[in-house]
């Protein structure tokens, strides 16, 4: 019994030629060619499809690290945010126009 890892030779009926002449040659060789170069071309895709994905989880990331910093630093945020907001609500509660109509009279001189 013949094993099936090796392939079995053609038949041939009718005239005894050789199967393969040199147009059939050619035509294999170029299917040959065409199938390699789209075989690079896809192993190339496939790289990039796998970088590109790798670069789009970058931005996840961002997000997900400033949710785990925010739930952790919650109260640092906001006591900051806080103290900024008051500084410059003092600012301006002290002197409201004072600059502005300050500059003002310098540019109509």
């Amino acid at each position: 019994m013949e094993s099936r890892s090796q392939p079995r030779e053609p038949r041939y009926y009718g005239r005894m030629t050789s199967p393969h002449t040199s147009a059939n040659d050619e035509r294999l060789d170029a299917i040959l060619h065409h199938l390699q170069r789209l075989d690079r071309r896809d192993r190339l895709r496939t790289w990039g499809g796998f970088v590109r994905g790798l670069l789009g989880l970058i931005p996840l990331a961002v997000v997900l690290y400033s949710m785990w910093y925010l739930s952790q630093n919650w109260d640092k945020v906001l006591t900051s945010v806080a103290q900024e907001t008051a500084k410059q609500t003092a600012i301006f509660a002290t002197d409201p126009t004072g600059d502005t109509l300050k500059e003002l009279q310098k540019l109509l001189r």
